[in-house]
């Protein structure tokens, strides 16, 4: 049961390993409908079943990371116990043990393979904080075609988010400073957001 529920989220090489990893210390897993704040999670609760969720949209690859993510949670938590710092030096460890496996195998294609060696080396909270990360496992979504991400738009461009419209200013480092037309506030929003053009 659960090698066919992973088989349709992980890429194949990587089943077997994340089968052990489950059954190393098992967990209850979730899958979740498309999350905006999150794409996986784990929770400890005193006198239940460690649970791990996921969000069910995610790519393989994305899916993956996820996954040896939160499992690096719970054993951190089995590890140093509930005290532990969330992405902190004891888990950033043992996530880099548990994705070494994977590394080997070279389970992940070029360049992503290569984007991620250089990510282990200090691995971030969110996945999704390492923008050239973010931009190489984007390309394996369901539809990046029609993906348009905000640093791709010329300054003055008009776009929206979640059915807010902004317009496109100066770039900060790692954000774009950006107003939105109704209200006329100011934001800083990830330069690779994914937008819907107006």
């Amino acid at each position: 049961m659960k090698a066919e529920l992973l088989a349709h989220y992980v890429p194949q090489p990587a089943l077997a390993y994340c089968m052990s990893l489950w059954e190393m210390v098992p967990f209850r897993l979730t899958l979740k409908n498309k999350r905006q704040t999150k794409v996986g999670d784990f929770i400890w609760r005193k006198g239940q079943d460690p649970r791990i969720s996921i969000n069910k949209n995610l790519n393989s690859y994305s899916f993956l990371l996820t996954y040896v993510h939160e499992v690096a949670h719970l054993h951190a938590h089995q590890n140093f116990g509930r005290m532990v710092r969330s992405h902190g030096d004891e888990w950033k460890q043992i996530f880099r043990q548990l994705m070494q496996p994977l590394i080997s195998d070279h389970v992940f294609p070029h360049p992503l393979h290569d984007i991620l060696v250089k990510h282990l080396k200090n691995p971030k909270a969110s996945t999704y904080s390492d923008l050239s990360l973010t931009k190489e496992l984007r390309k394996y979504d369901i539809d990046p075609s029609g993906l348009v991400l905000l640093e791709e738009l010329n300054p003055g461009s008009v776009f929206s988010i979640k059915g807010r419209s902004f317009i496109k200013g100066e770039i900060k480092r790692t954000r774009v400073k950006c107003i939105e037309i109704n209200s006329r506030k100011e934001y800083l929003i990830r330069k690779d957001a994914a937008i819907d053009l107006v």
